[in-house]
């Protein structure tokens, strides 16, 4: 079978959030083909709420896509929201 020369992947549970915005060029994910990436899947950057070990700037999606384009990234990223986040932000962190 001829593959095409360029094939792109999605990554469907990654934990890149956090890793995106010390290093938004996500080589290891680039070079083998990873073209987006979904995080969210077991807890999500957004809502932070009442986090009380938050070392970030943001406490919403706004606040984390305003920081991610501010560092720059060389891939596409969508979330979903993670139901054990808003049960932590509902439910409380203690």
């Amino acid at each position: 079978m001829d593959w095409p020369s360029r094939q792109s992947f999605i990554d469907l549970h990654t934990h890149s959030d956090l890793t995106l915005l010390n290093d938004g060029n996500g080589e290891s994910k680039v070079r083998q083909g990873v073209t987006l990436d979904v995080i969210g899947e077991s807890t999500s950057v957004a809502p932070r709420d009442g986090l009380p070990e938050a070392k970030s700037t943001w406490t919403d999606f706004t606040g984390y896509w305003r920081a991610l384009k501010t560092k720059g990234i060389s891939m596409n990223l969508i979330s979903e929201v993670s139901y054990q986040q808003i049960r932590l932000v509902v439910a409380g962190y203690s």
